[in-house]
């Protein structure tokens, strides 16, 4: 038997700047090359702006339709609720990234729909989640029930999470 696991995120600044740096640098990026002397690649800037608007959106303020708002574990099941009100039965990546502090977690519709991506950082970092249902559900993704297993990535490697450091996970 299972116990529920029930984590409600709440809009972060912490988990939008972790989310939204990537295509800010990136844009950062294009506009120092365009000013070095390559105009044509300042068209990069209002792209990965765009793209940095739209990673903080989805983990920052969650304000856009599809960013992720709770995560259910109810047995061998996650489930994701979206802004929009909807409610996804969800499966890990891979690609997901598990640490004591954080947790950064690649998310596919069982379906097989979207790709969804959910930054989690304890509240008491200045994050959006409570620790100790945090700390939950990093327990329940390292051991979880044959039934979740993660889907098939770009990786094949057996352990479903990778660890942030080399070594493997603790």
């Amino acid at each position: 038997m299972y116990n529920r696991i029930d984590l409600p995120l709440a809009p972060s600044r912490v988990a939008g700047l972790a989310a939204a740096s990537p295509w800010a640098m990136l844009a950062m990026a294009g506009l120092v090359v365009a000013w070095a002397g390559s105009p044509w690649v300042s068209l990069l800037a209002p792209v990965a702006g765009l793209g940095a608007l739209e990673r903080w959106r989805r983990c920052g303020s969650l304000s856009h339709p599809r960013a992720i708002v709770r995560l259910t574990v109810r047995g061998p099941q996650l489930s994701a609720t979206l802004a929009d009100g909807s409610e996804r039965n969800v499966q890990p990546l891979s690609d997901s990234r598990l640490s004591g502090g954080y947790l950064f977690l690649a998310l596919r519709e069982a379906s097989g729909g979207q790709r969804l991506l959910a930054i989690l950082i304890p509240r008491s970092h200045g994050g959006n989640t409570p620790p100790d249902a945090l700390r939950r559900l990093r327990t329940w993704l390292r051991l979880m029930p044959e039934a979740a297993t993660p889907m098939e990535g770009t990786t094949t490697k057996p352990i479903p999470l990778k660890s942030p450091w080399p070594g493997g996970n603790p």
